[in-house]
């Protein structure tokens, strides 16, 4: 009879630790499973393209009834064929070659640490890949040329016979692709140059385009 009673108790206490192992399998997977689905991740920060982008009057520009300019506050020099030169986009059947009188692009806005990046004192709007900025600097320090990453400031000076004449300042972004171009994925208040139309009409329906350097 005890004999008995102990296989008895010998199976209970057998299903007993087959069933914590069962439930402590459930809960382990459990905890794997949910813990995934928990998992945030951090916020993609640059310090460089922090000021980049947001609503700005610089964008959209109408300096006559009849004259409308469109100025990006971003691109991505990087030569896939999409937003690679900034330039200020307006009609140019209205506005003709040598109405920009000046086009010039700085590394700062401050008068201490401010130095040329590019300066024409006139754009060719039928050879723009050679007149527009390409995001290119000579690095005195390294003696070699690259890519500006981050925000620059611009000075553009148009002339229109009969129209007048307008000084406009600025700032926009010029983005490298890699990984912390990431970031304007969300970023809001961004204009590149593929949105204008060939009268410097923002069209809001065109996308950036950037799915391949931002990431999608």
């Amino acid at each position: 009879m005890n004999t008995l009673s102990n296989h008895i108790q010998k199976i209970h206490n057998m299903n007993k630790s087959v069933l914590y192992f069962i439930t402590l399998g459930f809960a382990l997977t459990f905890q794997s499973c949910t813990g995934q689905d928990d998992i945030i991740s951090p916020p993609i920060q640059s310090e460089k393209y922090e000021p980049c982008c947001g609503v700005s009057s610089d964008v959209f520009r109408e300096l006559a009834p009849d004259i409308k300019l469109f100025i990006p506050n971003a691109f991505t020099p990087n030569g896939d064929g999409i937003n690679d030169f900034f330039y200020p986009i307006l009609d140019t059947s209205i506005v003709k070659n040598g109405s920009i009188i000046l086009f010039a692009i700085y590394n700062s806005n401050d008068d201490a640490t401010k130095r040329s990046l590019l300066s024409l004192d006139f754009l060719n709007y039928n050879d723009i890949p050679n007149y527009a900025f390409r995001g290119r600097y000579y690095n005195a320090t390294n003696l070699k040329w690259e890519i500006w990453r981050g925000q620059f400031w611009y000075e553009i000076i148009v002339s229109v016979e009969g129209k007048g004449v307008w000084k406009l300042e600025g700032s926009a972004c010029s983005i490298v692709c890699d990984e912390e171009a990431a970031i304007f994925r969300d970023k809001e208040g961004c204009f590149f140059p593929v949105q204008a139309d060939n009268k410097g009409n923002y069209i809001s329906t065109i996308p950036p385009g950037e799915d391949d350097c931002f990431g999608k």
